[in-house]
Formats: structure tokens, C-alpha cells, sequence
């Protein structure tokens, strides 16, 4: 029997189309994943600025005039909107941490906070102008803030979640010290989107087109 002799040139040139051919695939089933949001459950609004509360999300009484509290009703999750009628600082960004950690949990208090600025070059809405996550811990819980802060109408307007991480794996303290953000909650994301779209007009599927949480196995070499 004869052998055809494969040269290094066409096993590259196999290795490439089926990179190419893999990649396709993934591209065309992402845009294909359905829409991620919860949907519409009531209107709200707070300091002039209107916006939809999704669904699985229930509106409360907050103690700051200028912050909406939305709880959710499963999790330990909890969606806001921030109107700041000072500069966003360091100090603002404190504030508002406590403020959504004391409302969340209210019995939990002394949080040191990290505040850790997010990529300026990954924007998700075109009225972005600035994002990020603060991370707290009290020796005991560990909660995590996203928002992303867009200018609507001249006025900054911060549009997040907070969530508590760590609990099940018992592994707060080393999430805290982690350099990075903790975690992510994708209930969080996917309602964080749907109020962005609600407040800058844009379409859903603009904010988040639909994003795929992938995990990656470490196989430990003796």
C-alpha cells in the first residue's frame, strides 16, 4: 500500500482550517444564543431619572434620595441606580458601597472597600463614560459592586449590582485579596443591561448581544 507523504506545509495549512473552522463555529452559535433579558416588571424613577425595574427584582425604600434599591428575590443580589449630586470620587464610591451593603444586609457593618476601575477601552453602551467594581470585606462576608456609569441628559448616572461572594466556598478572605474583581453574578449582568437600556433608549441586544460564561480546567502535572 502507498502512503502519501503529508508535508509540515499542509499540516499547517490543516491546523488553520480547522482554527478557522472552530472559531466560526463559536461565533455563529453566540450569535445565536436568545435574549438574556429578564424583562419588563414595573417603571420607576429616582432624581428625575427614569428607568425600568426587570423582572425578578422587587423596588424598595432606600436611605439615600439619590440611590434606587432593587432586591432580588432569590438571591443574595440587589440592582441599583445612583444619581450623585457630587463628583464620583473615591469617596463617593465608599459611600455608596455601605450604603448597599447596610440595605442587603443590614446587621453586617465595618467594610474595608477596594475600589478597582474597570477597562476604559471595553464599553458596552455608547453613553458610557466610566466603569468599575468595589469589593468589601468585614472579616467574615464579602460583598462585590459593578456599575457602569453613563451621561444621559448632562447628568451621571451609576447603574449596578451588588452581591455577596464567597459564602459557599468559604473562601472570602482570599477573594478580597485577590488583586481583581471577586466574581461576577450573571442574574446581576443580565439585569444591569436591561436597566442601561432602559435609561439610554439603546436596544437590549446592543448592551449585551449574550454573553457565554466559559470555565477553564487546570489539570495539575506531577
Amino acid at each position: 500500500m502507498h502512503r502519501e507523504e503529508v508535508s509540515p506545509m499542509k499540516n499547517i495549512a490543516y491546523v488553520l482550517l480547522s482554527f478557522v473552522f472552530v472559531v466560526s463555529c463559536f461565533v455563529a452559535a453566540s450569535a445565536q444564543l436568545p435574549s438574556q433579558d429578564p424583562g419588563h416588571k414595573e417603571n420607576a424613577e429616582i432624581a428625575g431619572i427614569k428607568f425600568s425595574v426587570p423582572n425578578g427584582f422587587n423596588l424598595e425604600t432606600s436611605s439615600d434620595s439619590g440611590v434606587a434599591f432593587m432586591r432580588h428575590n432569590k438571591y443574595d443580589l440587589a440592582l441599583f441606580v445612583a444619581v450623585p449630586e457630587k463628583q464620583v470620587d473615591d469617596n463617593y464610591l465608599t459611600s455608596l458601597s455601605n450604603t448597599l451593603v447596610s440595605q442587603l444586609f443590614p446587621k453586617e457593618k465595618d467594610f474595608r472597600w477596594k475600589l478597582l476601575p474597570g477597562d476604559s477601552d471595553k464599553k458596552v453602551s455608547k453613553y458610557q463614560t466610566a466603569s468599575g467594581s468595589t469589593k468589601g470585606f468585614n472579616g467574615e462576608r464579602l460583598f462585590q459592586t459593578h456599575y457602569i456609569t453613563v451621561k444621559v441628559k448632562d447628568r451621571e448616572i451609576l447603574i449596578g449590582y451588588i452581591t455577596q461572594l464567597g459564602q459557599f466556598s468559604h473562601n472570602a478572605k482570599s477573594l478580597f485579596d485577590f488583586e481583581g474583581a471577586a466574581g461576577m453574578s450573571m442574574p446581576g449582568w443580565f439585569a444591569q443591561a436591561h436597566i442601561l437600556a432602559s435609561v439610554t433608549g439603546e436596544r437590549y441586544e446592543d448592551i449585551n448581544p449574550g454573553t457565554v460564561l466559559r470555565g477553564v480546567i487546570s489539570v495539575k502535572k506531577n
